[in-house]
């Protein structure tokens, strides 16, 4: 993960930020203040300010529409694996493996480990 150039910084004087600024806000700068974002109240009422009030809120919703895209790319990928587990693969040593990770490049094409230590004795 890179560094936010906010690193250091208190939620408040992210909050304090002109809008322009927080429409910048890249994913890991709104990952480095998640927590703030989700679970932030003001403390005492000098501290909250209308602009402070509506820029807690634009946060609020782009972290919510990282999120989502975050669930939605776990689930194709999930997704993905699932079906790659189901399908199985058909190599070369006439084996069918299940995973990726199982395969091995041999002479003559793919192998799965067993043949694979087989040819090699």
């Amino acid at each position: 993960m890179t560094e936010s150039k906010y690193q250091g910084k208190d939620f408040l004087e992210i909050l304090d930020l002109k809008k322009e600024q927080l429409e910048n806000f890249g994913k890991n700068d709104i990952d480095l203040f998640r927590y703030a974002i989700k679970n932030f109240s003001f403390a005492y009422s000098n501290d909250f300010t209308k602009e402070r009030g509506e820029n807690h809120s634009f946060l609020y919703k782009k972290l919510k529409e990282i999120e989502k895209k975050e669930k939605e790319e776990k689930k194709e990928k999930e997704e993905k694996e699932e079906k790659e587990e189901k399908k199985g693969y058909k190599l070369s040593c006439g084996c069918t493996v299940w995973s990726r990770d199982e395969i091995m490049g041999a002479s003559f094409g793919s192998s799965c480990a067993d043949c694979y230590d087989r040819m090699n004795e």
